[in-house]
């Protein structure tokens, strides 16, 4: 609604990237660019053409309240990582990171993982708190927390450890994308679905 937090109806989706478009960005990399999409059939989609529907950058976007999935590259429903990344369809399906711990103090979160993607490649990994996760434990992402730039090496991994300035109670779900991003961290292309969902534990 208006004020930018009652839940208005609608049983259809947040954001459509339809009908193979491509170099599309919602949301951006820079403070205040976000949008908030919520309540929801879905949240973000990118359709399934798979040579043109690519290189649409999702960034920095509060998405939460949707029925499903909050980002989803088609065909419906969570899309497993692959080795290396070499699939294409939507977004590239873009892996999406592996969350191995969320450990709060609540004023602060340490965030580890790692991401397996394209070799020797940039990527801005960003980080989400949701009060609740989706039901298909992939997401939301009720909250922005903040990024993490990664380069992967000649095998395609990057691993992360890093902290966070952000009020995150323990129980709360984190996630997180990865977006593909040029060497200097200023052009971002294929963002990820969310990660799968970790519980913040405490320090």
């Amino acid at each position: 609604a208006v004020d930018g937090s009652s839940a208005l109806g609608n049983t259809s989706f947040g954001v459509v990237i339809w009908n193979a478009p491509r170099g599309n960005q919602i949301g951006g990399a820079v403070s205040g660019a976000g949008n908030v999409i919520a309540n929801n059939s879905r949240g973000v989609i990118v359709d399934a053409n798979s040579t043109n529907s690519v290189n649409n950058a999702i960034l920095g976007n509060r998405i939460f309240a949707s029925v499903t999935l909050g980002i989803d590259l088609y065909p419906a429903g969570v899309r497993a990582n692959d080795s290396g990344d070499g699939d294409s369809g939507p977004n590239n399906y873009q892996n999406y990171p592996v969350l191995s711990h969320a450990r709060t103090d609540g004023s602060q979160i340490n965030l580890a993982g790692t991401l397996n993607s394209k070799a020797n490649t940039s990527f801005r990994i960003e980080f989400f708190a949701s009060a609740t996760g989706d039901a298909s434990c992939y997401g939301e992402a009720e909250r922005y927390l903040g990024f993490v730039n990664v380069t992967t090496n000649s095998a395609g991994n990057a691993s992360f450890n890093t902290w966070l300035t952000a009020t995150v109670a323990v129980g709360e779900v984190i996630s997180a994308t990865a977006t593909r991003a040029d060497a200097g961290f200023t052009s971002f292309y294929d963002t990820s679905e969310f990660a799968l969902n970790r519980t913040a534990t405490t320090l």
